[in-house]
């Protein structure tokens, strides 16, 4: 509809056919307005009032069709009729709640500090001099498989998700040490020797673990999306560590058996992000990071058996453990208490994401890359003598994820 004046009078001309009725109605039995060649002609006292009657209904029947009629309106009805600022990156959840399952295979090397096994070298006398050589050994970690399995909803509201996930792992390295003397005694491993011996160690871990997350992944941009979450860990690990140490004094042979056992589980609060940015066809890269607080009880026990030669004339110091002398003893220690253990997840890696049927309603991922994990203060192992261990347990390696969404 054109408004205009012209010679103290205002025309109204290409009236819309779609515009009220009521509002011809109204302006006809008001003013007895004269409908002429597609407009109407006003004379003037009654041409302002009727304008404004005009120009308010047109915005009212603008507003019904959910039209604005002005930048500022469209501004303002744009953010009143969604709220979605960042808006869902998981198409699925626009029209139905979809489920996700995902399998992953990990390759994982686990490592501890306070294991340390003893020295490997030789020691020697010469006149009164005592010269001892070596280097310390510790236990090698190796590498080892496990697996995650998880599954998770992708709700309708608001592209919110959740997803469980456990974590199966289980590893066991060893680590030989030896160590030659003279004369005099050989510290190795807690053990004091007084002859050659030979020994190895063994370390093994038992892991599981739980997380339940409830997030949100969404754009921040047009290549780059960001999922916070928060929920719950739920942790189990069993170690053990034996030594089997075995030596010659005196053309005798004596040996050493230890044995040195640790759980704990515990249940925390856990938060992070995850980050995925995009490149190009279905590829991205993920980078991801989470801090829990794991709140638990942590025991641990040990055990020794020392069988040693003993002979009128031996005069070094026989085998010891924790303060156990020979000849034939055995040792037994038993602790337990409440502890509180931070942790911390990393992840980096590639990822290929697809959907496929109607509307995408279908999705494969898989991904690989890199994953650490670190446990502050998680040596949870105790000496026969009472004396308690530290050190830190961390976990890295190869993690190789297929997903499903439906």
């Amino acid at each position: 509809m054109t408004i205009f004046f012209y010679k103290n009078t205002l025309f109204v001309l290409g009236s819309d056919l779609n515009d009220p009725p009521r509002l011809w109605t109204l302006v006809e039995d008001l003013y007895g307005l004269i409908l002429k060649s597609g407009g109407f002609v006003l004379n003037r006292p009654l041409a302002a009032l009727t304008g404004l009657l005009a120009l308010t209904t047109g915005s009212l029947c603008a507003d019904a069709k959910g039209q604005p009629t002005n930048s500022m309106n469209m501004k303002g009805n744009d953010m009143s009729s969604s709220r979605e600022i960042t808006p869902s990156a998981i198409p699925s959840t626009k029209d139905h709640t979809a489920f996700y399952f995902a399998g992953d295979f990990i390759y994982w090397q686990a490592q501890e500090d306070g294991l340390e096994i003893g020295p490997s070298g030789s020691t020697s006398e010469t006149a009164g001099v005592i010269n001892s050589q070596g280097t310390s050994r510790f236990i090698n970690s190796g590498y080892a498989p496990g697996f995650k399995f998880s599954m998770g909803i992708d709700f309708m509201r608001d592209g919110w998700d959740t997803v469980v996930e456990y974590t199966w792992y289980d590893n066991t390295n060893q680590t030989g040490t030896n160590h030659t003397t003279t004369t005099g005694t050989v510290v190795d491993a807690g053990f004091t020797l007084p002859s050659t011996g030979t020994g190895t160690a063994s370390w093994s871990i038992y892991f599981n673990n739980i997380n339940w997350e409830l997030g949100r992944k969404f754009y921040v941009s047009k290549y780059l999306t960001l999922r916070p979450h928060v929920g719950l860990k739920g942790s189990w690990l069993h170690q053990t560590l034996t030594g089997s140490y075995s030596y010659t004094f005196a053309q005798e042979a004596g040996s050493v058996l230890g044995f040195e056992h640790s759980k704990f589980w515990g249940v925390g609060i856990r938060g992070g992000l995850n980050t995925e940015w995009f490149l190009a066809k279905g590829f991205s890269i993920y980078a991801d990071i989470a801090l829990a607080e794991v709140s638990g009880r942590a025991s641990g026990r040990a055990r020794a058996e020392v069988v040693d030669p003993v002979s009128a004339n031996l005069s070094a110091t026989p085998a010891t453990l924790g303060g156990v002398i020979g000849p034939s003893s055995n040792s037994y220690i038993r602790a337990g208490l409440n502890r509180m253990r931070p942790v911390l997840e990393l992840a980096l890696g590639l990822r290929y994401d697809v959907g496929f049927g109607e509307d995408d309603y279908y999705r494969f991922m898989i991904q690989t890359g890199w994953e650490q994990q670190i446990w502050w203060n998680q040596n949870n192992f105790v000496t026969t003598s009472g004396t308690s261990k530290y050190g830190d347990l961390s976990f890295q390696g190869l993690d190789v994820k297929v997903g499903f969404t439906f």
